[in-house]
């Protein structure tokens, strides 16, 4: 089975507070390579047989319209890449495949 296929935010707990208030917590389980590493901003990769880095990973809401927008299109979220030769490119879950390799950790900072 493909690791992002069941890639759900997961209700563990709801309470209700008062009346017509209910407050449920999530579990996001982190997205990771095939290879079990968490997928994290600045990462160096392979894409396709390319080098490139993870720009930046979405997993939930944060407050922040442009990244809110990726959890909205993409249910359960995905990460921006810029790979040689395809530019930048989003990736949700379905496409978190075995053509994207984790290389090393690097700093989510380009400059750094």
């Amino acid at each position: 089975m493909f690791y992002g296929r069941d890639f759900r935010p997961r209700r563990v707990c709801e309470r209700a507070y008062g009346i017509g208030v209910k407050v449920s917590t999530f579990i996001v389980p982190a997205l990771k390579y095939l290879s079990g590493e968490a997928i994290q901003a600045g990462d160096t990769i392979r894409y396709h047989g390319e080098p490139g880095r993870v720009e930046f990973v979405v997993t939930h809401k944060v407050g922040d319209a442009s990244l809110d927008w990726f959890i909205d299109t993409f249910p359960g979220g995905g990460a921006m890449i810029e790979a040689q030769g395809f530019g930048s490119v989003f990736l949700g879950l379905e496409n978190l495949d075995e053509d994207l390799e984790f290389v090393s950790r690097g700093t989510a900072d380009p400059k750094a």
